[in-house]
């Protein structure tokens, strides 16, 4: 299951060719017209990411690799936090879908489905998942 999972990743080119925080300085200044806040945005973003991996002790290269990628694969999670979750990331995307997001449980509620609480700056004990939207018949796509 992962490794299929991780292949519909983009690969590490893509990302260092779309994500701003990858890219030299001149190529984020080209865009300052139509992005006015691009620069301070990338700036603080690289600033964060070079705290973390120093505070954590682990390559910058590769912290920014996967922060690159769960900023492009992960969805809110009606927590303000986000995750990776592979069963609605490989999801079709529609503009009429047949199913919603949920997110089981209210920070520190019990609602009978989970119970989620926060340890620091860490929730725990969420689930998520699609739930559909309308009956569907055997084989259909979600």
């Amino acid at each position: 299951f992962w490794e299929a999972y991780k292949d519909v990743w983009p690969s590490e080119a893509s990302l260092m060719q779309s994500m701003p925080v990858f890219w030299p300085e001149q190529r984020v200044h080209q865009h300052a017209a139509t992005m006015p806040r691009l620069q301070e945005q990338v700036t603080s973003r690289k600033a964060l990411l070079a705290e973390a991996a120093t505070k954590l002790e682990v390559s910058l290269e590769r912290l920014t690799w996967a922060h690159a990628l769960v900023s492009t694969r992960a969805v809110g999670a009606s927590m303000d936090a986000c995750a990776m979750i592979p069963g609605v990331d490989l999801a079709n995307h529609s503009p009429d879908p047949n199913a919603d997001l949920v997110v089981a449980g209210t920070p520190g509620l019990r609602t009978g489905r989970a119970t989620v609480a926060k340890h620091g700056k860490v929730w725990e004990h969420g689930t998520a998942g699609l739930v559909a939207s309308r009956d569907l018949s055997a084989g259909e796509v979600v």
